[in-house]
C-alpha cells in the first residue's frame, strides 16, 4: 500500500520490473552471461597474472593482469552480458566500470593478501577463493549501476 491505497499488481511490476516472471528470467539469463563472460575474462586475467608472478610480486602481478583484463571485461560486459549495443554513453559507462574495477581491485588485493600472506594459501586456490568474493561483487555493482538501464516507463 502507498499513501493507503493499495498497489495492483500491474503498478508493482512496472515499479519493480525484476518481480515479475520476465525480470526474474531476465536476471537469470543476464547472471548466466556474466558467467560466461566471467569465465573468459578471467581466463586472461588469471593466465596473466600465473605469468607475471612468475617473475614480479604477486600484488604487481594482481595489477597488471587488471590492467588486462579491465578494457576486455568492459567489451564482454557491456555488449554480450548487459545487451548494449548503442554507442551513446559508452564513456560514461566505462567510467563507472573502471571505477568499479578500481574497487574490485582493492578488495581483491586484500582477499591475496589475507590468503597468501596472511594464511600462506597457495597463489592459485587464493585466486579461485578471492574469486568467489570479487565476482559477486562485480556483478551487482555493474547491475545496479554501471550498465544499469532506466525502467520503462508506464504503458510500455
Amino acid at each position: 500500500m502507498t499513501g493507503g491505497y493499495p498497489i495492483s499488481d500491474a503498478d508493482d511490476r512496472r515499479r519493480n520490473p525484476d518481480r515479475d516472471a520476465g525480470g526474474i528470467r531476465r536476471i537469470s539469463l543476464q547472471l548466466g552471461r556474466f558467467l560466461v563472460t566471467g569465465l573468459t575474462t578471467t581466463a586472461v586475467a588469471y593466465g596473466v597474472f600465473m605469468a607475471a608472478a612468475m617473475v614480479m610480486h604477486y600484488a604487481l602481478a594482481s595489477l597488471t593482469a587488471w590492467l588486462v583484463s579491465v578494457p576486455v571485461g568492459f567489451a564482454l560486459n557491456r555488449r554480450f552480458t548487459f545487451r548494449i549495443a548503442d554507442r551513446r554513453g559508452w564513456l560514461v559507462q566505462f567510467v563507472k566500470f573502471a571505477a568499479g574495477s578500481t574497487l574490485q581491485l582493492g578488495l581483491n588485493e586484500l582477499c591475496l593478501f589475507v590468503f597468501i600472506g596472511q594464511f600462506g594459501l597457495s597463489k592459485s586456490l587464493a585466486f579461485g577463493l578471492t574469486l568467489v568474493v570479487t565476482a559477486t561483487s562485480n556483478f551487482l555493482y555493474l547491475r545496479q549501476f554501471a550498465f544499469r538501464t532506466p525502467p520503462p516507463a508506464a504503458g510500455q
